[in-house]
């Protein structure tokens, strides 16, 4: 289990085991991003494939939202609904980034 899904579980109104799962996606997610991050010329379809997982990741957010609304508290469904829009942002402003560097590139 991860270190705060104990805690969280009940206040949130989800399970443990899904924090661990979104706590396992996040951090996978992060060494992905850092790694194309670090490299001096990112990989077009790496970018692309980033872009990608974040608008499915939105989605993803959304659905899972969606099925713990019954049992969630307003705190657990925030939380994913605010993941989502925050990664759905972010996949905006990386596919316009993109698209702009390829315009002028």
């Amino acid at each position: 289990m991860s270190i705060a899904g104990p805690y969280l579980a009940q206040p949130f109104g989800v399970s443990a085991r899904l924090l661990l799962a979104l706590a396992v996606v996040n951090a996978l997610y992060g060494c992905g991003s850092g790694l194309l991050a670090r490299s001096p010329v990112p990989s077009l379809p790496r970018v692309r494939l980033l872009i990608a997982a974040n608008f499915a990741w939105t989605g993803v957010c959304v659905v899972m939202a969606a099925r713990v609304w019954a049992d969630a508290s307003w705190l657990g469904v925030a939380y994913l609904l605010g993941e989502g829009m925050f990664v759905g942002a972010l996949a905006t402003f990386e596919a316009r980034a993109l698209a702009g560097a390829q315009r002028s590139g």
